[in-house]
């Protein structure tokens, strides 16, 4: 579609067929979630669920409030074009406008307790499954803090994000919802999704006025000179097709690994903490430079970074442990727990948002893993309130 198909070298060829061959070995491991012909909540405690409720709908709407004041005003500063997505975005220019406009401390509790809006995702859907639909818009309005998260930054990956999760999870539920909720559900959708959409393409327009950031050396079906912004969206969802292939023929076992930046976000925000946020930023930089070059700030796929922290190899083991993992938290003989529907938000971004890197990059999810696995422990019943298992 944008001219972009990498020139396949008998070395690309190999690399390609890598990358395909883990994909493939990667959503397979999805077989067992499709085809639900029941459900059985059961085993969660109805008192217990009711606290983690009351809780997080507080903590959720205070969230929603500052995200919707600081929104609002990002865009308004965008219309006015006293900011730029590049600027605002790219260059670290966020976080003076966020700091103009709010207390610093409620954009680092923005960050803690949007991770929230994966168990938000779960809850609307127990909600939807159960025909409780008041609680279910509810929880759905909740969890639209993941997509804030990311537009109050002018970044379009958490957009991008929900919306993958959210149709994943729809698909697979799909058997188990009403008949009468399954006819209104699209207009409700289609409204919502609506709304996203066109926020989104405002911020894709308003980055690519000026004309896209490269020239294709192929022929492209959409013209990045006549079609800026289609061209934009085309590509920002393929660029790892290209790029992953680059990024695996400049590996070298010799170099050394990314390390936490690309494997985990909480890790690396400890490492903030403790050797100091401009040190570690800079020390990345550096490293993504020295490495990578001209391809430092491009999608490359999660099997292309992969390789940059474990090997050709370890990259391998990652993905069969994974899928084990995956496979672990799948139903039983098609009946959908609570425990699968925990799960499903907080394990999908890492398949969804594969065509961009590793989602356990990113410290909310990182967080939402946490969050979702204290409350599965809470809610089961015959366990003591957040107690190790022997």
């Amino acid at each position: 579609m944008v001219g972009y198909q990498p020139q396949m070298e008998l070395d690309v060829q190999i690399y390609t067929l890598y990358m395909a061959v883990l994909y493939t070995v990667m959503f397979l491991s999805f077989n067992k979630y499709s085809d639900l012909i029941s459900y059985d909540f059961s085993q969660i405690d109805n008192k217990r669920l009711e606290k983690v409720e009351k809780v997080s709908i507080l903590l959720g709407i205070f969230v929603i409030f500052i995200y919707v004041y600081v929104l609002s005003n990002v865009l308004h500063l965008l219309v006015l074009e006293e900011i730029s997505v590049q600027s605002h975005k790219n260059e670290g220019g966020s976080a003076e406008t966020f700091d103009n406009l709010v207390p610093h401390i409620f954009i680092t509790l923005g960050n803690l307790i949007s991770p929230l809006g994966y168990l938000f995702l779960s809850f609307h859907f127990f909600y939807l499954i159960k025909c409780n639909i008041k609680k279910s818009i509810l929880f759905l309005f909740l969890s639209l803090c993941l997509i804030m998260s990311g537009l109050i930054a002018l970044s379009r990956a958490s957009t991008a994000n929900y919306i993958l999760c959210y149709v994943t999870i729809l698909f697979f539920i799909f058997p188990l919802l009403n008949k009468k909720i399954k006819r209104g559900y699209f207009f409700f959708s289609t409204l919502i999704g609506t709304l996203i959409f066109s926020v989104l393409l405002f911020i894709s327009g308003n980055r690519f006025s000026d004309g896209v950031e490269k020239t294709s050396s192929n022929t492209s079906i959409i013209s990045e000179k006549e079609q800026p912004l289609l061209f934009s969206l085309f590509d920002y969802f393929s660029q790892w097709e290209e790029n992953g292939p680059i990024i695996l023929k400049k590996f070298n076992c010799g170099d050394e690994s990314w390390g936490l930046y690309n494997s985990s976000g909480l890790g690396v925000q400890i490492e903030k903490v403790i050797m100091g946020a401009e040190k570690v930023s800079q020390q990345r930089e550096k490293k993504y430079d020295k490495l990578l070059g001209e391809q430092s700030s491009r999608f490359h796929g999660f099997i292309g970074r992969l390789v940059y922290d474990f090997g050709f190899i370890g990259t391998i083991l990652f993905v069969l442990i994974l899928k084990r993992i995956v496979i672990n938290f799948s139903p039983s003989n098609h009946v959908l727990n609570m425990k699968t529907l925990l799960a499903l938000p907080v394990i999908l971004p890492i398949f969804v948002l594969f065509w961009v890197g590793n989602a356990l990059s990113d410290l909310v999810q990182n967080l939402a893993i946490i969050y979702n696995i204290i409350v599965w422990r809470f809610l089961r019943k015959g366990r003591k309130y957040l107690s190790i298992p022997k």
